[in-house]
């Protein structure tokens, strides 16, 4: 499954000519469905990183591709910030908004919070890729929108600082091993020699952080996966886990960051 950040500014054309596609790129359906719809595409690229946190009416459009075999099928999804409502900010205050610590095999203790930002989503699908009657193709989608509280401080974690230390710490000298846990710290003896070595490689109090971080950034993106109809349906399908696990204990189903490849 691939998910790609489109941002940019609306069509203006009156008779669009839709770019070649290309793997993991929107399809002429995709491209239609959003001209009609005024649904920016164009001049994506690298999202900004900004740290200051989820503000209201923040939007984000999400570009879904399922390859299976040779068929390729595409959603849009639209991830809206909104105000938050009376009963939401009343089940808030009744709820454990505590947060996580975990332990790290450095020594580190991360502490991370709650930022809790309602959040609206649209997913706008199935088109094919290959559709052969585009304008046909895009009267049939269907939408499907839900709402729920997500925390906006795991979702500003992001995993690409985690990844990048990962990489460096698998480099051609071999691999050094980083543990987390919640509970109980570590024992010293376990904690100076492993700092020791992960120092070698230049990994700062930052970028364990950021790896401690990667966990609860995937668990929001696994709960906001399976708590959206549409996205839903697609989770089952590529993931690992049987969906029943899924929806009875998300919480307690087990997440690990990997790197596939030099890239």
């Amino acid at each position: 499954m691939a998910v790609i950040l489109c941002v940019g500014s609306v069509f203006a054309a009156a008779e669009p000519v839709f770019p070649r596609h290309e793997k993991g790129q929107p399809g002429a359906a995709i491209w239609e469905y959003a001209r009609s719809r005024k649904i920016p595409l164009e001049g994506g690229g690298q999202a900004a990183i900004d740290t200051s946190g989820l503000r209201e009416r923040d939007c984000c459009i999400v570009l879904v591709t399922l390859r299976d075999r040779r068929k390729e099928t595409q959603w849009l999804v639209d991830f809206t910030v909104g105000v938050m409502t009376a009963k939401e900010q009343e089940e808030l205050a009744a709820a454990d908004t505590s947060g996580v610590t975990l332990y790290t095999s450095t020594g580190s203790e991360l502490t991370f919070g709650q930022e809790p930002v309602a959040m609206n989503v649209v997913v706008a699908g199935p088109l094919a890729t290959d559709e052969p009657r585009v304008d046909r193709a895009v009267k049939r989608v269907v939408l499907n929108e839900t709402r729920f509280v997500v925390n906006g401080e795991f979702l500003g974690l992001g995993l690409d600082r985690a990844a990048l230390t990962i990489m460096r710490l698998r480099d051609e000298s071999g691999k050094v091993g980083f543990g987390m846990r919640t509970g109980t710290p570590f024992p010293e003896e376990e904690t100076g020699p492993n700092r020791a070595r992960l120092e070698d490689r230049g990994v700062t109090l930052e970028d364990e952080r950021a790896m401690g971080g990667a966990v609860p950034a995937l668990f929001e993106v696994f709960g906001i996966a399976a708590k959206t109809p549409g996205l839903r349906e697609i989770l089952f399908k590529v993931i690992d886990v049987p969906w029943w696990a899924l929806v009875k204990s998300l919480g307690n189903v087990a997440a690990n960051i990997d790197v596939h490849g030099a890239g």
